[in-house]
């Protein structure tokens, strides 16, 4: 029986890990801020350590005896390029920093993002070879911890994983797509262009963290980079499909069994107020919000696709279901009592 630690239990997809995990027969131990809601993650088979990502000694307590390491956590907004670099790329060095120094090292499978290769054409989906040109905060802090990581890569193995979109349930951002549908049947989007969006289902990304911890390449050391190429230990993972915005709004109308789905587009003007006020309104109340001004860089950017051809062939990934069936089961999630 394997033991993995998950980061960022707390979130939306670190929650459905820990279920995947569990369903796999494995141990958990989850790493948890002391003040986070981690109420449901006190169940048999799961042990909770609590600290944070700047106390080394509750890191070492944390990686001990754990087979995989699973780093979700991480900030995906802040007031600040160096503080988005500190939240994903120092804390996650520092949790590498613990793993490093035990004898038997676990594998470690990192969380980083499709905002780290930044934006790809509308055409042609990004592969795991193309050179990385992030154009947001979040994007540049995952790709430097991507980079940081590759330090490490001879003294541990490492794999880095890449999502576009996630959505599934407990996820909050895409859900509020769907239940605006749902409300108003009103789908908002930025603009009517042709520019491409590929999704990941929780799902899914849970089958490539699983099978890449068990069987995937790894990243190259420093003394090895010049002989690898660059996509060497990187995978996407993402849906066949790839949508537009229109394309996504009929789908999710589709999947609420709507007949007619209002397709209401934002100025950029407009949209670009938006991101003002809830970047205003984060520093004030301290809550996260989809909406910022990191994120309109990226909405306004094009195309966000992914190929997970390198997944399917690699490490055997398929979709456990199409993307229509996803949009269905996460709508169904949403119309169900929350306890």
């Amino acid at each position: 029986m394997k033991t993995a630690l998950v980061t960022g239990a707390t979130g939306f997809l670190g929650r459905n890990l820990v279920t995947f995990l569990l369903e796999k027969g494995w141990n958990v131990t989850c790493f948890v801020r002391p003040k986070s809601k981690h109420e449901h993650l006190k169940v048999e088979g799961v042990k909770l350590v609590q600290g944070d990502f700047t106390q080394a000694d509750a890191l070492r307590d944390a990686v001990s005896g754990v087979d995989v390491v699973f780093h979700l956590a991480g900030a995906t907004a802040a007031d600040s390029l160096e503080k988005m670099m500190e939240v994903n790329c120092v804390y996650t060095e520092n949790l590498v920093k613990a793993c490093v120094e035990r004898a038997e090292k676990p594998v470690f499978v990192y969380v980083s993002s499709l905002a780290a290769a930044g934006p790809s054409t509308s055409k042609r989906p990004h592969i795991e070879d193309d050179l990385c040109a992030p154009i947001s905060w979040y994007g540049k802090s995952k790709l430097a911890a991507e980079t940081m990581l590759r330090k490490y890569a001879d003294e541990m193995n490492i794999t880095v994983i890449r999502p576009p979109i996630l959505f599934g349930p407990y996820d909050h951002e895409v859900s509020m797509w769907i239940n605006s549908i749902r409300i108003s049947r009103i789908f908002f989007i930025p603009f009517f262009r042709s520019y491409r969006f590929s999704m990941a289902h929780s799902e899914d990304v849970c089958q490539v963290l699983y099978l890449a911890a068990e069987k995937g390449e790894r990243l190259p050391g420093p003394e090895n980079t010049e002989s690898q190429s660059v996509g060497t230990g990187i995978y996407y993972v993402s849906q066949t499909e790839h949508p537009t915005y229109m394309e996504m709004g009929r789908l999710f109308g589709k999947a609420l069994g709507r007949k007619f789905t209002l397709m209401l587009g934002l100025t950029p003007v407009l949209l670009w107020v938006v991101c003002q006020f809830m970047t205003i309104l984060r520093k004030i109340t301290g809550k996260h919000y989809a909406m910022s001004r990191d994120k309109f860089r990226e909405i306004m950017a094009g195309s966000w696709s992914c190929s997970a051809d390198k997944a399917r062939e690699q490490l055997g990934f398929q979709n456990a279901h199409t993307l229509l069936e996803q949009c269905k089961s996460t709508a169904d999630w949403l119309k169900r009592p929350k306890s």
